[in-house]
């Protein structure tokens, strides 16, 4: 997408960013569209969809341009009467277009105490963005302002892109491993940057390069899991003690340095910067359940009061296990982006949520609150399957990047899958690393 700016989207621009504008005699149409100050909605509302319905572009509020739409003074608004002009886009951008398309918007100061809009519009995925006046916009050759005309071909053609990215999605998001048709259960997450069509992030890995990566997610990880006291740090040894390349995907490996975890883990990280993860769920072992039932305690007697016996306890998983994986893994993932670059030009990751083969299973938690839950509201056992995550729409869920916070949101969806409410697995995370990991010491500040 044509970029102005020699920036990437989540820098900071300045009004010398802006100079560029005029240096460069950037004129207005397909891709630009200038502003001398704010316009009603109606009108900011149809600019912007008409970017999102072609190929993407630029819209600046507080430029000035000549007779052949050129700018030639950055003059900016008045901020004290748009004291937030991004808040104010994204209401007008909310209340006025369907569905809402992405946006980058930032406001710049001038040395005159205005202020520049600048709005990165990409190309929409789910097309046409339609207006509150129930009409299509489009940008057209070089016009500088929307064309609301549309006909049945073009309209054609952005459907046609829709069902396209859907059935992309649908293509990545999908188990193609020969280990998914044996009887292990499998908790599998597809996650990927919402602009990952724009990211290349290597042609092919050297030896010193492939050691960078593998050093990137063997660093012990602090787990963030947003419950005071119950934050915890992995240690040694390193979850992904393998890795290797092929041309288009990175593949992360568990090989059983970890006796802890199982060794069919796998984690792919692939060029564009979308990451398969896929995490085994094991039924309790014999002596474990042995153990567990012959301990007794209030959980055996809890889940006795439930309906359960000795002998239904076959299907029982550790979700402190299962759980802590998935922490770990997404943080490495997370790690791995940031390290690529990947944090300069996301925005956001796309991503979707498999359990398969899960059928007649529950997890097993030996907490006061795990107890409290059985005993209100049953044992959760699984009953489908199969259960998948994702949008409405049949695309992924979107959460924010680089804030941390969409680590919680994976991790709170996948619990949705289990029957789990998120305190409950927390704890368990924090539990499972307590009691059969090494923890490392705090580092200072």
């Amino acid at each position: 997408m044509f970029n102005p700016f020699e920036k990437q989207r989540n820098e900071k621009l300045s009004s010398v960013d802006l100079a560029r504008l005029i240096e460069r005699e950037v004129q207005e149409g397909w891709v630009v569209e200038y502003k001398e100050t704010w316009v009603p909605h109606t009108k900011i509302a149809r600019s912007i969809a008409s970017f999102a319905n072609t190929r993407g572009g630029w819209y600046f509020v507080g430029v000035k341009t000549d007779a052949h739409h050129v700018a030639n003074d950055i003059c900016g608004y008045d901020a004290t009467a748009y004291p937030d002009g991004v808040a104010k886009l994204r209401d007008v951008i909310s209340d006025r277009l369907s569905p809402s398309p992405r946006f980058y918007a930032q406001t710049i100061p001038l040395e005159n105490g205005r202020h520049v809009l600048a709005v990165e519009v990409p190309e929409a995925e789910s097309k046409p963005v339609i207006t509150s006046e129930g009409r299509i916009y489009r940008r057209f050759h070089d016009m500088s302002d929307p064309v609301g005309d549309i006909n049945r071909g073009e309209l054609d053609r952005m459907y046609e892109s829709t069902a396209n990215a859907r059935e992309r999605w649908q293509s990545f998001a999908s188990d193609q491993r020969s280990e998914a048709t044996t009887s292990i259960a499998w908790l599998s997450v597809y996650c990927r940057p919402v602009d990952y069509r724009q990211l290349q992030l290597w042609t092919a890995f050297d030896a010193s390069a492939l050691r960078a990566l593998h050093d990137v997610v063997k660093e012990p990880i602090k787990l963030l899991l947003g419950i005071e006291g119950v934050d915890a740090r992995t240690g040694d040894p390193p979850l992904l003690d393998y890795v290797m390349s092929g041309i288009e995907t990175v593949e992360f490996r568990h090989l059983g340095g970890n006796h802890l975890f199982s060794d069919l883990l796998s984690l792919e990280l692939r060029r564009d910067g979308s990451c398969r993860l896929h995490i085994p769920i094991n039924d309790l072992d014999y002596r474990r359940l042995l153990e567990i039932w012959e301990t007794g305690g209030t959980l055996r007697s809890t889940m006795e009061g439930a309906g359960f016996k000795a002998d239904d306890y076959a299907s029982l998983f550790d979700p402190g296990e299962i759980f802590t994986t998935l922490l770990i893994t997404l943080s490495a993932y997370d790690k791995l982006l940031r390290h690529l670059g990947v944090s300069e030009s996301a925005t956001g990751i796309e991503f979707a949520i498999e359990l398969q083969g899960i059928g007649g299973m529950a997890p097993k938690v030996a907490l006061e609150a795990y107890e409290s839950l059985i005993a209100t509201s049953g044992i959760p056992v699984i009953r489908q399957p199969l259960v998948r995550a994702e949008a409405s729409n049949g695309r992924g869920y979107v959460a924010s990047f680089p804030d941390l916070d969409w680590l919680r949101m994976v991790l709170a969806i996948a619990l949705s899958g289990f029957g789990l409410p998120y305190d409950v697995a927390a704890h368990a995370v924090h539990s499972f690393l307590q009691s059969r990991t090494k923890p490392l010491p705090e580092q200072s500040a």
